[in-house]
């Protein structure tokens, strides 16, 4: 049976026709509690509860553990309004980040409290009022963490200005550097291989399925029991009409006995159908690789909305385009329809894939949704309201995810706290260790996040455009050259800087040495390959005593010019090529680095003998074909120079400051 012949149609028509979809907003159903309110974020939208603030968390365990404190109600009930203003767009691990700080400040308020004698003067913190230099300098040498210090203070001080009061006027911690040891692009290419492996895995078994239930004959017997659950599993689909029917639904009224003696595997169908936890994590991170995306780009991606759509300039692309929620801005990337492994065609893969899984949790959404309702007609408490609020949060989140897989729990999705693991061990420590295993211990690469991926490609793109950091800034999406060099401070860059530098200084006093010269070129390519080759130093030498043409490029033999170059030339071995068409000299023209102002000289030539001899015969000349070659020379150069060139010699034609050559011999 063929493999890797998986049907992909759906992918113009799905490209060319996606349409934004408006999320229905719920209708929040707000609290009186000023301790508790809903934030507004547009994804993930969750409930913000301060209470613990003001009752305190004194249990036994968290006491234990360290992480109890005790209520602060006046302060708290300060801090809510500015809290509620600051925040109320965060998302759900912006709340998390907000909750966090406020536990920190607590029990540091805690210890001050504890450890100062009665006599010393330092207030215990019950409002804002209360708060001193004093309390910040000991936040400060017990290491209170950045972020933790600057939501607080945000807050306390938007509300002592709410209040009437002045500023605290405090320094928060310093930012500091850190040293970022970066795995090569070499040692994440066995990485991406394996997840490649792994993702062509899947793909395999989900056309397997699809021609098993289609009813082609199985080849052998394990294929037979696959088709066996295939079909029993589409059935069972039928019939209950859900995209992932489970337990008591599957075993239609039998015992398990009875449908485990059939050879029947929930897990089989299952795997076979819809993508399970490790074939979502392989195509994630495969994304995450192939296009140097941040993770929440990638989950914050809407399979309902417009992510990608058809290149304008080829139909084989596409572009594909992501929201970056933290600095509010767009990346971008393209790739090949027909590449399975490109980062759309897999995400448009598992949308199309995943399309039952997607109605059945917009079943479960209006049931959701009416339960919420009968629970307001019934007056029912606050905690009740927000547990099925949040139930409905989850599950739009999930409508929207075009990561959906099925687990042993039923239908989910990637998360911002689950894509990185798979039940307690981290998916890309498996890929890791297995590329070690037949490694010797030198070789080893080292332990990978999903987050180094990115600094990865930075790094790949930063070698790859020539020390670029624009271009990197460009391929990263970034707003600023700031963030950009953040990404290109590492280990990796920096010993290829300093490899680089040891290498232009070793040439440069070896040139000097060795020949008593200093040659840019010599030097240039010592510094990135190392050394050069007398054979290169003699093709340098012969390639700089050419004889250049009006163009600026070298002939190698200017006293033997090809026929369909120049047809009437005589050789003499004395005379000279007169001709100066030489990017139709294939076999004798060199071109160089000062030869961009005569290929643009010549190009402008040429598209004014377009404009001014007959269709007829500039078709019947050369002149189309010099046209086309002299266009292929000038891509070796950047586009800006090169239009800015060709643009001054069209001046200054029009102007009749330069006059266009007829020669003899048209070709």
């Amino acid at each position: 049976m063929s493999i890797r012949k998986v049907n992909k149609d759906h992918l113009p028509e799905l490209a060319s026709g996606v349409r934004l979809v408006e999320q229905a907003k719920p209708a929040w159903i707000e609290s009186n509690d000023p301790l508790r309110f809903w934030t507004i974020h547009r994804t993930t939208p969750c409930v913000v509860d301060l209470t613990p603030f003001r009752d305190g968390d004194t249990s036994a365990k968290s006491l234990r553990s360290g992480k109890g404190f005790r209520g602060r109600p006046v302060l708290i009930g300060q801090l809510a309004p500015a809290i509620k203003e600051l925040y109320i767009a965060s998302p759900a691990t912006g709340v998390v980040q907000i909750r966090s700080a406020l536990r920190t400040w607590w029990r540091i308020f805690d210890q001050i409290e504890s450890e100062m004698p009665s006599n010393s003067g330092v207030a215990t913190v019950n409002q804002i009022e209360d708060l001193t230099d004093v309390h910040r300098q000991i936040a400060m040498d017990r290491g209170v963490h950045r972020a933790a210090y600057g939501y607080f203070v945000r807050a306390v001080e938007l509300s002592r200005r709410a209040h009437g009061l002045g500023p605290l006027h405090w320094i928060g911690p310093e930012v500091q550097p850190v040293l970022r040891h970066l795995a090569s692009f070499e040692q994440i290419r066995p990485i991406r291989d394996s997840l490649k492996r792994e993702w062509y895995g899947a793909l395999d078994r989900w056309e397997l399925f699809d021609q098993l239930t289609s009813g082609a004959v199985p080849g052998n017997e394990n294929e037979k029991n696959l088709q066996e659950n295939y079909l029993y599993y589409v059935e069972r689909m039928r019939i209950t009409g859900k995209g992932c029917p489970r337990g008591a639904e599957l075993r239609s009224g039998r015992s398990s006995t009875y449908f485990y003696s059939r050879r029947l595997s929930v897990d089989t169908m299952t795997r076979g159908r819809y993508p399970d936890s490790v074939s979502i994590r392989a195509a994630f991170h495969l994304c995450l690789v192939t296009t140097g995306w941040n993770p929440g780009t990638f989950l914050a991606l809407d399979a309902n909305g417009t992510f990608i759509e058809p290149h304008p300039r080829d139909p084989s692309r596409y572009i594909l385009t992501g929201y970056k929620e933290r600095s509010k801005s767009y990346q971008v990337t393209e790739g090949l329809l027909k590449t399975q492994r490109s980062a759309g065609v897999i995400i448009v893969t598992i949308v199309e894939r995943t399309k039952p899984l997607r109605k059945e949790l917009e079943s479960r959404l209006i049931e959701k949704r009416t339960e919420l309702s009968n629970l307001v007609r019934n007056s029912a408490s606050r905690h009740l309201l927000d547990k099925k609020q949040a139930e409905i949060v989850d599950l739009e989140g999930g409508i929207r995810s075009p990561w959906l897989y099925v687990a042993e729990q039923g239908i989910t999705w990637l998360r911002g706290d689950t894509y990185q693991s798979v039940g307690k061990d981290r998916y890309l420590d498996r890929h890791v260790a297995s590329i070690n295993d037949g490694r010797a211990p030198s070789e080893w690469i080292p332990r990978i996040k999903a987050t180094d991926f990115r600094d990865a490609f930075a790094a790949y793109a930063f070698k790859e455009s020539g020390g670029m950091i624009l271009y990197v800034m460009r391929v990263l999406g970034h707003r600023s050259l700031t963030s950009t060099q953040r990404y290109l401070d590492n280990t990796l860059l920096n010993d290829s800087a300093a490899k680089v530098f040891r290498c232009f200084a070793n040439s440069l006093w070896a040139e000097i040495q060795q020949f008593g010269r200093l040659d840019p070129t010599l030097i240039a390519r010592c510094a990135i390959d190392g050394h050069v080759s007398d054979h290169e130093r003699s093709r340098l030498d012969e390639y700089r005593g050419l004889r250049r043409s009006r163009l600026g490029i070298g002939c190698k033999d200017p006293t033997r010019p090809p026929r369909h170059v120049a047809p009437g030339f005589q050789v003499d071995g004395r005379k000279l090529c007169a001709t100066h068409r030489c990017t139709l000299c294939l076999e004798n023209a060199v071109i160089f680095p000062e030869s961009l102002e005569g290929l643009a000289m010549r190009k402008a030539e040429l598209m004014h003998l377009k404009l001014e001899l007959p269709v007829s015969t500039f078709i019947e000349t050369s002149f189309d074909e010099e046209l086309s070659n002299t266009n292929a020379a000038l891509r070796a150069f950047d586009t800006h120079r090169v239009e800015v060139a060709v643009q001054s010699w069209v001046r200054r034609i029009e102007s009749g400051a330069h006059r266009v050559i007829q020669f003899e011999d048209l070709g």
